[in-house]
């Protein structure tokens, strides 16, 4: 079987639908691939530059009459293109991909074109709304009741999602795909999901929160033991984690083990009204701790 993933782009294409899932094809978060599993390649109506929504001209690798039989998986990118004739010609493609049992994943107004068709009318799938799917397939949709009101939905080979749904639409291709493990791809949807928020927020509660709530709201005797236990167990553990994750994008997250350390610093000296040095060496070893954890996971993803 070939490795190649068809991405179909109509005229007036939607750039941002296929960034995700191609992104994580022809790369991992340190570079490009050297070998990567899957190739990425564009498909047109001819082998004219085509243009996106935005006005991006992409230049396709294969027009509808040289494109290959045999392929990984084939790719509808959404955009205003699918509600036009010439998407007519996409009819007959799609169709041999599901006979073949190809994966298959159409995205926004891919899924209504799909739709329109007939070809959701076996399987659970999504799309920007019921009511768009019925309006798109009239008669030829005939299942309703298949439709599942959420980001991206993969049933029998075919993925379908919703417009803003390109991280979920990705995820679940990637999954089909086997590009990845499973943990990693999850990983790489959460990172892309949540970003810097996400260890931000859970560093302001370990290291500047909790040392509030331990100083401030607890007696002296029960405010010792919880205090060994923040130092001497919860925040290494957390900078380990925390440092292990940002390995996977050291050169946008490098810098929240250090971000983390400082905020410890700053609660403990703030809340406990003490100007010990002490806290400056436990402020140390958190983030040696985080930037061991992160250069050491960088390393053994690459191996």
């Amino acid at each position: 079987m070939s490795n190649e993933i068809l991405y179909i782009l109509l005229p007036d294409y939607a750039a941002h639908e296929a960034v995700y899932l191609s992104q994580a094809i022809a790369s991992d978060e340190f570079a490009l691939k050297e070998n990567p599993k899957y190739i990425n390649k564009v498909v047109a109506p001819t082998l004219e530059p085509v243009k996106s929504i935005g006005g991006f001209r992409t230049l396709p690798d294969y027009s509808f009459e040289t494109m290959p039989d045999d392929y990984a998986a084939l790719v509808l990118i959404g955009g205003f293109g699918w509600s036009t004739p010439v998407a007519e010609q996409v009819v007959p493609i799609v169709r041999q991909a599901i006979e073949k049992g190809k994966i298959v994943g159409a995205i926004c107004n891919g899924a209504s074109f799909m739709a329109k068709h007939g070809f959701l009318n076996s399987v659970k799938h999504t799309g920007n709304g019921l009511e768009q799917l019925k309006l798109w397939g009239g008669g030829n949709y005939t299942n309703p009741d298949g439709y599942v009101h959420t980001q991206a939905v993969a049933d029998n080979k075919i993925t379908t999602a919703n417009g803003s749904a390109t991280l979920e639409f990705a995820k679940e291709l990637l999954l089909l795909l086997e590009n990845d493990t499973p943990e990693r791809i999850e990983m790489y949807y959460q990172f892309n999901k949540q970003g810097y928020i996400y260890w931000l927020c859970a560093t302001m509660v370990i290291m500047f929160v909790l040392p509030f709530a331990v100083a401030r709201l607890t007696s002296e005797c029960s405010g010792m033991v919880l205090c060994m236990m923040l130092f001497l167990v919860l925040n290494p553990v957390y900078s380990i984690i925390l440092g292990a994750n940002c390995g996977r994008n050291i050169r946008q997250m490098w810098s929240i083990p250090l971000i983390s350390a400082a905020m410890f610093l700053s609660g403990t000296r703030i809340f406990f009204d003490i100007k010990e040095t002490g806290f400056i060496i436990y402020a140390a070893i958190y983030l040696a701790l985080g930037w061991i954890a992160m250069f050491t996971g960088k390393y053994m993803r690459k191996t």
